[in-house]
């Protein structure tokens, strides 16, 4: 019996971005939730820190608490492994911990508990949300939604059909299949007037909104800073461009609505601190300059964004193992094969790679930091799997 390693699926959008690493050496890194055994704990940067022991984890909030199963309960623990909030078997779904609480379910019914595990508010609602920075959660009771803050008030009736979370001090809501913005008193800010819209404004004070099948943005008054002209948009990025589809092609916008680059890509991507974008066409995968200019030619049968430490994952043909990391020139800068597949690097320079079916990490050397030896890694949104497939 002959086995082969053929591609099966690309990951590229993710479920949660895990930062890597350690606590104690690097306190902007997230220790790494690895699975050995059939059990999940979490990984450094150069060791375990946390040994496998529990049914599932999760990320570390902001509070330095995560969320784990252990024995089919959920509970939370601190970087450290210790046992904060003693898991609960009354808890049927827990969530991570956001300005202070974290939602619980109890009998059906969602409601929420402090640090301490200590339930502040009773769980009563169909749905919650997590509390944003302005003290208000998103809370549905009878079908609609409204907002409470965390001393459980009712602050914004139950009125609307959908509801997100606060940002920079609006919130999208949906009434009757249209969308508009409300502050934080309930008021109406920008009228309910739109087909889709963004789900918060971003930094710049804009939002992307749709209307009669067409995108553009408007500022936070509701007036139109782009009025709606293209297929497809995106949220305007650091460096003020904005990826936009016309006619079936992807380009970039400056924020007078004018194209900087012409729409003449399959797929694009925004800007890397490097200064480069990842784009898709005939010839595939490459890397454009601000002036939409290739610096790495498309060649390319999958690749990624390139990662702080400056290095990008790419896949030179659809053939198993092709896979490596490459710099800002194109040169090749890790030369070893991963049989198995292998990931992005994050921001903590730390990437996954998978040899005979188990994961390991490399750090941007391409060094081993922790051989293969992992069932599973989580936390990493750029991710290429090779599976075995038997001749049986």
């Amino acid at each position: 019996m002959k086995n082969k390693f053929f591609l099966t699926t690309v990951l590229a959008a993710a479920a949660v971005l895990i930062g890597c690493v350690a606590q104690g050496q690097n306190n902007d890194c997230e220790l790494i939730p690895v699975k050995k055994n059939g059990k999940w704990g979490y990984f450094g940067t150069e060791k375990m820190e946390i040994m496998p022991q529990f049914d599932s984890v999760w990320r570390f909030a902001e509070n330095g608490l995560a969320k784990i199963k252990l024995d089919g309960k959920w509970g939370y623990i601190d970087k450290t492994g210790k046992l904060v909030i003693k898991p609960n078997p009354q808890f049927e779904r827990v969530g991570n911990f956001a300005n202070g609480l974290a939602i619980v379910k109890l009998r059906g019914r969602w409601g929420y508990i402090d640090e301490k595990g200590k339930i502040v508010i009773e769980p009563q609602y169909e749905k919650a949300w997590s509390f944003t920075e302005n003290g208000l959660a998103g809370v549905r009771v009878a079908g609609k939604w409204g907002y409470i803050n965390k001393k459980g008030k009712m602050i914004i009736e139950p009125q609307y059909d959908t509801a997100g979370y606060f940002k920079n001090g609006l919130v999208r809501v949906g009434l009757n299949g249209k969308y508009g913005f409300i502050d934080d008193t309930g008021k109406m800010v920008i009228k309910p007037n739109f087909d889709s819209a963004a789900e918060m404004f971003s930094d710049d004070s804009l939002a992307w909104v749709k209307l009669n099948d067409k995108y553009g943005y408007i500022d936070q008054t509701g007036n139109y800073f782009i009025i709606p002209k293209f297929d497809e948009v995106r949220n305007f990025a650091k460096n003020g461009l904005a990826i936009v589809k016309l006619n079936g092609k992807y380009g970039y916008i400056d924020k007078t609505g004018e194209f900087v680059i012409k729409p003449r890509f399959f797929e694009a991507w925004n800007f890397a601190e490097n200064g480069l974008a990842r784009v898709r066409t005939n010839e595939g995968y490459g890397y454009i300059d601000e002036a939409g200019e290739f610096v790495i030619n498309p060649q390319y049968a999958s690749a990624f964004d390139f990662a702080e430490n400056g290095l990008a994952l790419v896949q030179i043909t659809n053939v198993p193992s092709s896979e490596g990391y490459i710099d800002k020139t194109g040169n090749q800068a890790i030369k070893q094969k991963f049989e198995g597949g292998a990931g992005n690097f994050t921001k903590c320079g730390l990437a996954p790679v998978r040899m005979y079916d188990k994961w390991g990490l490399i750090n941007s050397d391409g060094e081993y930091v922790a051989f293969p030896q992992f069932d599973d890694i989580v936390g990493y949104n750029s991710i290429i799997y090779h599976k075995k497939k038997s001749n049986w």
